[in-house]
């Protein structure tokens, strides 16, 4: 699998996230800023100016020095409990001022890159449920579960804030019990499942046409969607076209797109879209089989998975393809990979 750093290091984020964790840590553990900004590569400029965009690697770096540190791996529902809509800035504003929650939360999926590059979010309707889903965009490693554990926290946080009851929420996580179980149950809600396949909370679809209650000043004024527009553009020519386009096949489910409709979704048409791999060194078809790759030991290390399944998940039609493309990319059968 790609090095976390190999991804992260030219993956830029907005710094708001770690400077919360820096004052997390500077306040609840009294440990020196000039350690804390020592750790991430940070310097007090990047931290004061909350327009700084910073290599996620930073972020990830000072990740790893806090659950070390507080020997806590719990950490990120408690630093989620402290978000709210002046976290996010502009979008939190944005978002607070729509009609209802439906509105709201379709703004923040729509804008949630200007935040944050290493999770996707959506909200989809399933039955009598609205499901909000967290999804990784790329390999985060051993902060993974930091990183989903914050962004549902803080999700949580917010409809508690906005008195939808928490306690009819259902939570699914797609990672088995950790030391910190409990944590969930005690803080979020009494509804939690484990080993699930997607990372998501559960809440009755009828939420979605009430109305965003809040204590915040709510200013509804069209200037902030323009300047959220602007921030998502920013945050897209951050992303190189390489990374770009493998975001975009990482959300792919079975058969992979092709060129023409990954070409169609960016706006430009088959040979432009590669001449713009062709010089950042890559083609097409690499991306395609990068991402199989990627993919393959993620579903076999973290999912329950049969072969077949992931074989079919991964656009494979005849199975025994897919094996003989995983003895090429690692010396062995997936079933042996798996095991070991």
């Amino acid at each position: 699998m790609l090095k976390v750093d190999e991804v992260l290091n030219v993956r830029l984020i907005p710094v708001l996230g770690p400077a919360l964790l820096i004052e997390y840590l500077t306040e609840r553990h009294t440990i020196p800023l000039s350690i804390l900004l020592s750790e991430s590569g940070l310097t007090p400029q990047d931290i004061m100016d909350t327009s700084t965009r910073i290599p996620a690697s930073k972020f990830i770096k000072i990740i790893k020095y806090a659950l070390r540190i507080t020997k806590n791996n719990g950490l990120g529902i408690l630093l989620g409990q402290s978000l709210g809509p002046n976290s996010f800035q502009i979008m939190g504003h944005a978002a607070i001022s729509q009609a209802n929650l439906r509105d709201s939360l379709r703004l923040i999926v729509l804008y949630y890159k200007t935040t944050a590059y290493l999770t996707e979010i959506s909200l989809t309707e399933q039955g009598g449920a609205a499901v909000f889903r967290i999804t990784p965009l790329v390999h985060l490693g051993e902060v993974e579960s930091f990183i989903i554990d914050f962004v549902i926290s803080g999700f949580i946080a917010e409809l508690n804030n906005f008195n939808f009851p928490t306690s009819m929420l259902k939570l699914s996580l797609a990672k088995p019990k950790p030391d910190y179980g409990e944590d969930y149950f005690s803080l979020l809600t009494n509804s939690v499942r484990f080993n699930t396949e997607h990372n998501e909370v559960h809440f009755p679809k009828e939420w979605l046409d009430r109305a965003v209650v809040t204590e915040y000043e709510v200013d509804c004024d069209e200037s902030l969607i323009d300047i959220c527009n602007k921030n998502l553009v920013l945050a897209e020519q951050s992303i190189n076209t390489v990374e770009r386009i493998k975001d975009s096949l990482r959300q792919a489910s079975g058969q992979m797109p092709n060129l023409e409709d990954v070409a169609e979704s960016y706006h430009q048409s088959t040979r432009s879209l590669q001449r713009a791999l062709k010089v950042e060194g890559y083609s097409f078809r690499q991306l395609i089989e990068d991402i199989r790759k990627e993919r393959s030991q993620h579903l076999l290390l973290k999912t329950q998975m049969t072969i077949v399944e992931i074989a079919l998940e991964l656009g494979y039609n005849d199975p025994p393809n897919f094996t003989r493309a995983f003895k090429q990319w690692f010396g062995c059968c997936p079933r042996h990979y798996r095991n070991q």
